[in-house]
């Protein structure tokens, strides 16, 4: 009867220990375990915070060392939860618990690595180079198409397959955002994929805006931009514009692409680009404080990030009809409202991290002569400047209004005022807004926001509205007006252009040069529709017309007699029209363009090994249409430089090891059975030894040799008969053992040499004996 309470009292006893446990085991984070999670925080905040159990955080200690010498690396820096003390006796009261992070992370180093510096991760994955993996040593390259690109993951040089050699590559090393189009850089940390911000702190989403600030709303610059469309102008350098001092987020293009090229001049009359009828290559350019980056391929671009250090001149050099040039930048808000816009909080930043300069100021500047704002109001920009024509159309925002002047108040100081906050949202995306101002109540002392109430006693401020995304709106392709139809009664069709126009303003609808829409029309824009009319006096009921399109503008054929097509339509349906007159749909058509020759290929010949890399060969041929059938004619009547491959390496699946055998060595007798070695040796397709041969199939390393039988009138017991084996002589200085040279036997016809290493015979001395001297005569006698 008391097993149910001793089941209570060991439920109870171990879910204090699990409390204990949990409490004391770790100091970061805090771990709570528990059923009802909103009453086990409110308990721990109230014995931790309330109850006095909290600790006390140390300094931050200094930032460690950064992890990469260039191109982005991670520093840290941590702080320690201690204890908190009282009383006279400092006695600790605190349970060495504390709230809050205590590391935090930010990048070092984010300058460029050098030209020509070896790849971090590469540099990682060569680490392994030559060490033992799997039983074997391999050279690795990176890989980077695994699902954690923060593991090392390399691939074996020459093989198919990688292999993750570390869970986590070192801190620092690049990888690839979640958001594809993300501008923001990841770097790996601890093993996960991490964004960097433009401040700098490693998982910031913070990124520059287009004024270059860090965080910030657009709202601390202005865009200009302009679209240049003066057909006509002199040959030569002609000045398009100036781009003032301190403009940032360059972009000059062309509309379509021309023979005209940009050139860029320095105040001083030197050029940065294109000068002195030069055309510079693709590149990067340093100059004015900034990189030009200049691209001539299909088109002609210039980008810049800025901001100049000083004016430049943009320059055409005409050649031909200009067909439009667009440009654009950004120029930084003199008088910006603090409030508005705050200064950039460097609380945490670290002592080796630089901050990007987004632009220079030019508020100190702005009621002199020389900054690029009153100068732009003094002079004209453009010096194609006119009432009439003057092809330039430039627009700009002048951003946030000036403050309403605030009116002065007697007697007693005040202590509520109006204040100008913001501006409300643009109302266009492009083609020009209006951006109303938000003004509040604030009280003086703190600037904190009030009810509007407190401030009924003063005059509330006007401030203008101001203009705002006055770009032009992007090119789009848009349908022109109807044309009448086709048809004065009955069904006819009504037929239209299909126009790329832009939307510079509300009020001003251009259409430009087609190279200015990026993209192709919508299938939905429809050139041609059906048009119904009053039917006409002399149709039948139940009478159809035959209806036509144009003919198709190209011929089916690039060169030589092709086909062109047509859409052919009966308004009464089918079977309501006269097929006798039904007009033609196919006509033939012939191109000026001769065809040419061209080349034609077999099909690829078997591989040459059955495993390993082999070779396939296939057969080439120049074929010309003479006419009208096809003929070979000779390599030369085609583009030698065009010629297929004729061969290629292919390889239906990897060698296994096999046997590889040497040359038989010597027989160890001339005659009576000799024996014959030769090496063997089990090789893989590398030619490395391997131990996988099949020993069923090993070849044999001895055979026997020399079978036929000795002479029997050789006594067995002299050297070299029958039985013995004949070995060359370890003593060379007894010449006398050859035995009398007989002189006589270079004239007798019969002394021939009856076997084929009578050379052995003669190295063994054996030629003293008779029965050798006579079957190997010739031998002997020319070594006597």
């Amino acid at each position: 009867m008391y097993w149910p309470l001793r089941v209570v009292l060991a439920i109870w006893f171990l879910g204090v220990a699990t409390r204990q446990e949990v409490i004391g085991s770790k100091k970061y984070p805090l771990q709570v375990i528990a059923q009802d999670y909103s009453s086990q925080v409110h308990r721990m905040y109230r014995e931790r915070v309330v109850d006095g159990m909290l600790g006390i955080w140390s300094q931050w200690s200094t930032w460690s060392e950064c992890s990469r010498s260039c191109g982005g690396g991670i520093t840290s820096q941590t702080r320690e939860c201690k204890p908190r003390v009282e009383g006279r006796h400092k006695r600790k009261v605190a349970g060495g618990h504390c709230l809050g992070m205590y590391k935090r992370i930010h990048i070092c180093n984010v300058q460029d690595c050098p030209p020509g510096s070896v790849d971090f991760r590469r540099v990682q994955c060569e680490q392994y180079n030559g060490k033992q993996f799997m039983g074997r040593a391999y050279t690795w390259e990176p890989f980077t198409d695994a699902g954690n690109e923060c593991a090392l993951n390399c691939r074996a040089l020459g093989f198919r397959f990688y292999a993750t050699l570390n869970s986590s590559v070192h801190d620092g090393t690049s990888c690839r955002p979640k958001e594809k189009d993300s501008p923001l850089k990841a770097l790996c940390v601890f093993g996960v994929c991490k964004t960097v911000g433009c401040d700098g702190v490693v998982g910031s989403d913070k990124r520059f805006d287009t004024c270059g600030v860090c965080g910030g709303t657009n709202n601390t610059c202005r865009l200009v931009s302009g679209l240049f469309t003066r057909p006509q102008l002199p040959h030569g350098y002609n000045l398009i514009t100036q781009i003032p001092r301190a403009a940032c987020n360059i972009s000059i293009s062309h509309l379509k692409p021309t023979r005209n090229y940009f050139a860029l001049r320095r105040n001083d009359g030197s050029f940065i680009l294109n000068g002195n009828w030069a055309i510079n290559w693709s590149g990067e350019y340093d100059a004015a404080g900034t990189k030009f980056i200049y691209r001539r391929d299909s088109s002609e671009s210039i980008t810049a990030s800025g901001p100049l250090l000083e004016p430049v001149d943009l320059m055409l050099i005409y050649q031909q009809p200009n067909s439009g040039i667009k440009y654009q930048y950004q120029l930084p808000i003199p008088h910006a409202d603090p409030v508005i816009f705050p200064p950039k909080d460097m609380s945490i930043a670290p002592p080796l991290m630089r901050h990007p300069a987004v632009v220079p100021s030019i508020t100190k500047e702005a009621n002199s002569k020389d900054s690029p704002v009153e100068a732009s109001r003094q002079k004209p920009l453009f010096p194609y400047h006119n009432t009439n024509n003057n092809g330039i159309l430039e627009t700009d925002n002048l951003g946030l209004a000036d403050e309403a002047v605030k009116p002065r108040t007697k007697g007693r100081r005040k202590k509520f005022s109006w204040k100008t906050t913001g501006f409300l949202e643009c109302s266009r995306s492009c083609g020009g807004g209006i951006q109303s101002s938000v003004i509040v109540c604030v009280r003086d002392h703190n600037q904190a926001v009030v009810p509007e109430r407190r401030c009924a006693g003063q005059e509330k401020p006007v401030v203008p509205a101001v203009r705002c995304n006055v770009k032009p709106c992007i090119a789009e392709w848009v349908g022109g007006e109807w044309s009448p139809c086709s048809v004065t009664c009955g069904e006819g069709v009504q037929v239209r252009d299909i126009l790329c126009r832009q939307e510079i303003t509300a009020d001003l609808i251009m259409t430009v040069a087609e190279g200015a829409c990026l993209t192709p029309p919508s299938p939905h824009l429809q050139r041609s529709r059906v048009c119904f009319l009053q039917p006409c006096s002399n149709s039948l009921p139940g009478s159809g017309m035959w209806f036509y399109t144009d003919w198709s503008q190209q011929c089916s054929e690039g060169c030589g007699t092709g086909v062109q097509t047509r859409k052919v339509h009966c308004s009464g349906g089918e079977g309501q029209c006269d097929l006798s007159v039904k007009p033609e749909d196919s006509r033939a058509c012939s191109s000026d363009k001769q065809c040419g020759a061209k080349w034609f290929t077999g099909s690829w010949s078997q591989c040459s090994a059955t495993c390993g890399l082999g070779r396939q060969t296939r057969n080439v041929v120049c074929i010309e249409v003479i006419g009208g059938h096809q003929q070979i004619v000779l390599d030369d009547n085609c583009r030698i430089n065009e010629r297929p491959a004729l061969e290629q390496e292919c390889q239906l699946q990897q060698c296994v090891p096999q046997w590889y055998t040497a040359d038989w060595g010597i027989c160890s007798k001339s005659c009576g059975t000799g024996v014959q070695k030769r090496e063997v040796r089990c090789l893989d397709e590398h030619e490395l030894y391997s131990t996988e041969c099949s020993e069923q199939k090993k070849p044999a390393i001895r055979r026997s040799c020399n079978s036929h039988t000795c002479p029997q009138n050789l006594d067995d017991k002299l050297p070299g008969g029958p039985g013995q084996e004949i070995l060359p002589a370890s003593d060379s200085n007894h010449p006398g053992d050859q035995g009398p040279a007989d002189h006589t036997a270079s004239n007798d016809p019969n002394c021939t040499d009856k076997f084929h290493n009578c050379h052995l015979v003669v190295q063994a001395r054996l030629c003293k004996y008779k029965y050798y001297r006579n079957s190997c005569c010739q031998a002997c006698h020319n070594k006597a």
